[in-house]
Parts: structure tokens; C-alpha cells; sequence
């Protein structure tokens, strides 16, 4: 199950996000558009350089993948499902 998030939700969780990874690389492998939808699978890799949820900076490099499919409405997202990989991205980061 998932929850609605505003945009200054999605700002912040977009910036701690950053601020745990701050080199990640998104690397689109398919953007497929069809009526007012685009899906996009996508690689993303970085270094582990400050706290995500709750886990103190490890310095591993991670990767992990993400599906989103967005509706376009007058050329701007309207609504966007996204799935991430978190459980494999907490598996890479947990010590010991």
C-alpha cells in the first residue's frame, strides 16, 4: 500500500534522498509513452554518503532499480505510481 504525498512532501523526501546519495546516476533502460502515460525503468547507482533511514554513512556504492509510470496532463505530471528496490537498497547498506 502506498500514500498520497504533496509536493513539499515529495521535495523533501527528493532532498534527503540526495543528501544520503549525492552522486546518484539515474540510468533510464526503457521509457515507453502511450495515450497520457509514460512508464520508465531505471538503474540508479551511487555512494552512501550520509544517513538514510536512520543508517549512518557506510561509503558503499549501491544500485538499485525503479519503475514509475507517470500521467501527463497539459504536459506536466499529474500523477506518478512509482515502485523502488528499497529492500535491496537497505541490503546493500546494513553492517555486520
Amino acid at each position: 500500500m502506498g500514500s498520497e504525498l504533496d509536493l513539499a512532501q515529495v521535495k523533501t523526501a527528493a532532498s534527503g534522498f540526495h543528501e544520503a546519495f549525492p552522486d546518484l546516476k539515474h540510468t533510464i533502460l526503457d521509457l515507453v509513452a502511450e495515450g497520457d502515460r509514460v512508464a520508465l525503468r531505471a538503474m540508479d547507482r551511487g555512494t552512501h554518503r550520509g544517513v538514510y533511514k536512520g543508517i549512518e554513512p557506510t561509503g558503499r556504492r549501491v544500485e538499485f532499480e525503479t519503475i514509475a509510470i507517470y500521467r501527463i496532463v497539459g504536459g506536466k505530471i499529474a500523477e506518478v505510481w512509482q515502485l523502488m528496490d528499497v529492500q535491496g537498497l537497505l541490503r546493500q547498506l546494513r553492517v555486520g
